[in-house]
């Protein structure tokens, strides 16, 4: 406790001393405050049995939310929830012209730039490739309505967010 008291008076020994830092830490406080709206992706949200969502968008584009028409609205099928992957994708940040689609081979590629990988999704043979690692999802991956579908854990992992469902809504949360 002794040593606590020695170091908060050294601190405030130092602000006393330098009043250009304490300005530099204010605005800097300030500019975090804020700043922090401006750069907070905000959830989406999607309903179970529906093809309306709503994207979560950066507030420095105007509204939070976008409504989006999803080809094919989240199902539970044998217990485990399965969402679009595009959508999920573009939830977490990456932008829809980072995601290619083709739906001829079940195939679906996202370049996450901000985590510098590319996500490849084959639907057809059940696999997710990460960067030349691949990975065998079984019972993870559904094609319904030309869609790929992929479970909400797999998701998460892929993405970053976290997925909750409070009755048939679907908070996605970018972490």
């Amino acid at each position: 406790m002794f040593k606590l008291k020695i170091l908060i008076k050294n601190i405030k020994n130092i602000f006393k001393d330098a009043p250009e830092l304490r300005t530099i830490l204010f605005f800097t406080f300030i500019f975090a405050l804020t700043a922090y709206p401006f750069l907070y992706q905000p959830p989406s949200y999607a309903w179970i049995g529906l093809t309306r969502a709503e994207l979560g968008e950066l507030p420095v584009k105007g509204s939070q939310h976008v409504t989006v028409e999803l080809k094919t609205a989240p199902v539970i099928i044998y217990n485990k929830l399965y969402l679009p992957a595009d959508f999920v994708a573009m939830a977490s940040g990456i932008s829809q012209d980072k995601i290619y689609s083709d739906p001829e081979n079940f195939l679906l590629v996202i370049y996450d730039i901000q985590h510098s990988r590319i996500i490849a999704i084959d639907a057809k043979n059940k696999k997710v490739l990460i960067n030349k690692r691949e990975y065998n999802l079984l019972d993870e991956i559904v094609i319904k309505n030309d869609t790929i579908l992929v479970s909400n854990i797999w998701l998460s992992k892929l993405f970053y967010v976290d997925i909750s469902v409070n009755g048939r809504k679907i908070t996605i949360s970018p972490r």
